[in-house]
């Protein structure tokens, strides 16, 4: 009998040191030993043996459903230390037997794992592969309560909160060889990392969630890979009851490091832009440097960019941080996310050809650039047309004001002598003649001069304008007209 003892003691000691020495990351590094605080499943995943359903770190077990759940066994796609397979991605799925309460899903959390494709879900225009999701408990058939998926028609990352869903186009989910996902709630923030890379954020309502099941790879719905034999693994899943740490709790699982001493700091670095985009007003000239200038027309014009981390941002014409700014002139699409378009407001309106804007953020900390600072710096723009407009606003001016009656004239030549016998003549954008009073009038834009002509009481009255908007040309014009007549 103590022989039997011993021999079983020595093979649960066999087994130990095996398992142990088996549960290395995918790329073959060692087992982080990370912060554990709030981690309440922790799912293996890396043996090529013994039992599926019970490889949690917590013994919070997974239901399989399906049979096409295999372990991974070595090959070109996949490491010596394995991990389990979904093999035709057709309700193949596994399932937690507890619900959100057991895993802390009713507040902040944080999923994260290894997951392997042999080729970018891109070539295959997949519809739709969950990662990591959340099932009403009471109604398997609804929508995830939250999760994360590639989207068709090139596996975008698609966010889903609340029965809410967000498209980051450009993103794709999926990628061929091993990559680390992470799906994080932050307060309102819910946002995906790739690598240790911000991919996605956006801007969630927070709602009390009922009881849901936390499902690993459910359905894939279609696509090349149905019936297929492309496999899509899973590796070391990691739940957490709280959000995760970027510079330590995902960085420590994706690099494989000991992370367990690292002290966690509160984020006091306030986000920046990463990007320029081809759109509304803006342009990649920036991305290589501001003062490489985008054209546009819009004089109030619309920047589209990113940022380093889930931001609120404002726009203005003069270098202050984004509180300085005021929240009068925040931008109106992409608060609280990575991707965003900020309008110049009307007050704001461009009158230079060689204009300036300037872009400030804040992060979800409050963290922003010190007084008199802005995120982004002088953004230089050529704005284009402004003569054409100016001579536009000018006559809705004299419309406004003569109504009838008179007639216009265009780009015209006007020589004048006072009775002192001074002489001048210049060209002006527009005149206007009605009765035996004539008023002349030219918008001044950058190249021009003015004419500096003097005006003939009462029958010649001169105006120049330069620098001021639209808006403030037609009512000058409107007063200088209303008082002459």
């Amino acid at each position: 009998m103590r022989k039997v003892i011993i021999l079983v003691l020595a093979l649960f000691f066999i087994l130990f040191i095996f398992d142990v020495n088996a549960l290395g990351l995918n790329n073959q590094s060692a087992v982080p030993n990370m912060n554990q605080s709030n981690l309440t499943g922790w799912f293996r995943m890396n043996a090529t043996g013994g039992s599926q359903i019970d490889y949690s770190s917590l013994k919070k077990s997974l239901t399989i459903t399906g049979t096409n759940i295999k372990y991974a066994v070595p090959d070109s796609y996949t490491t010596p230390n394995g991990s389990f397979a979904f093999l035709d991605h057709t309700n193949q799925y596994m399932t937690s037997q507890n619900n959100s309460n057991d895993y802390g899903f009713a507040g902040d959390f944080c999923v994260m794992g290894w997951v392997q494709h042999d080729v970018d879900f891109a070539a295959e225009a997949p519809s739709e592969q969950w990662l990591f999701n959340c099932i009403d408990k009471d109604n398997s058939a609804g929508r995830p309560h939250w999760g994360i998926h590639s989207e068709s028609p090139n596996g975008y990352i698609n966010l889903q909160y609340n029965t809410a869903d967000k498209i980051f186009n450009g993103n794709n989910t999926f990628s061929g060889g091993w990559h680390h996902h992470t799906l994080n709630l932050r307060g309102t923030n819910l946002s995906y990392l790739r690598d240790g890379v911000l991919l996605a954020a956006t801007t969630i309502t927070v709602a009390d969630l009922p009881p849901c099941l936390f499902h690993i790879n459910v359905q894939y719905q279609s696509g090349s890979h149905v019936g297929g034999g492309k496999n899509l693994n899973f590796s070391d899943v990691v739940i957490l009851s709280r959000s995760c740490a970027v510079d330590t709790d995902v960085m420590c699982m994706y690099n494989g490091s000991n992370c367990l001493n690292v002290t966690i700091t509160p984020d006091t670095t306030p986000p920046t832009i990463t990007n320029y985009s081809d759109q509304g007003s803006s342009c990649t000239n920036w991305n290589t440097n501001p003062s490489n200038p985008c054209s546009t027309s819009d004089t109030t014009p619309t920047l589209y960019f990113n940022t380093s981390e889930a931001a609120y941002c404002a726009i203005a014409t003069s270098s202050l941080n984004y509180t300085q700014i005021g929240s009068l002139r925040n931008c109106t699409s992409g608060e609280g996310t990575i991707e965003h378009a900020c309008d110049l407001k009307p007050e704001d309106e461009m009158v230079y050809e060689d204009s300036i804007a300037y872009l400030s953020c804040k992060d979800s900390s409050g963290n922003m650039n010190e007084s008199g600072k802005s995120t982004s710096g002088p953004l230089s723009l050529t704005i284009m047309g402004l003569e054409t407009s100016g001579d536009s606003a000018i006559g809705a001016g004299i419309q406004n004001a003569l109504l009838s009656g008179y007639t216009n004239y265009t780009e015209v030549q006007i020589y004048a002598r006072n009775l002192s016998n001074g002489q001048t003549k210049g060209t002006f954008d527009r005149m206007a003649k009605k009765g035996s009073k004539a008023w002349a009038f030219n918008y001044v834009t950058k190249g021009e001069q003015h004419v500096n002509m003097f005006n003939l009481t009462p029958v010649l009255y001169i105006l120049e304008m330069s620098n001021i908007t639209s808006t403030n040309i037609t009512k000058t014009i409107e007063l200088m007209i209303n008082a002459t007549k």
